[in-house]
């Protein structure tokens, strides 16, 4: 499968590539420096580019028959549309290319997960039973790659957890 990769460069997108790798994917993974890419193989694609840039978005997205997000901002108080805008580029140039399957990695306070805690999820109210722990990012890579196939979560907001 063809894979258009968002947030390659991060701990979890590494995972991803490595993984998708062996299972034989050909991925096209988007990145902002190239001084940041680290790996190399003749299934990898480095692309330079901005999620924000419509036609570097638009460029990267033709001939792919799905895309994974790992986008990721780090730690910040400031106030980032990079989610939004980002991931409306993304869908947009799905369209254009009849791309119908996005796999997006979010943290909690997404989705149906949404009002669940403040900065340090201290109560999560309406997720009985659920607390916040740690999950390792090759099975949240492992995760992801299942639902490029898989529909039992297709159109969900599935939260993962150890």
């Amino acid at each position: 499968m063809k894979v258009f990769l968002i947030g390659a460069t991060g701990l979890t997108g590494e995972a991803i590539v490595d993984q998708s790798l062996a299972q034989g994917h050909d991925i096209t993974a988007l990145v902002r420096d190239a001084s940041t890419v680290s790996a190399s193989h003749p299934h990898l694609h480095w692309v330079v580019g901005d999620i924000l840039n419509t036609r570097e978005v638009d460029a990267a997205m033709a001939g792919q028959d799905a895309v994974i997000c790992s986008l990721g901002t780090g730690v910040t108080f400031k106030h980032v549309t990079l989610f939004p805008d980002g991931t409306r580029h993304l869908l947009d140039a799905m369209r254009r290319h009849a791309v119908r399957r996005i796999v997006c990695i979010t943290g909690i306070g997404a989705g149906d997960s949404r009002g669940h805690g403040g900065f340090f999820y201290r109560a999560l109210l309406d997720l009985t039973g659920i607390t916040v722990g740690k999950i390792a990012r090759a099975d949240v890579a492992a995760f992801v790659l299942a639902q490029l196939t898989g529909d039992a979560f297709l159109r969900k907001t599935p939260l993962l957890k150890n």
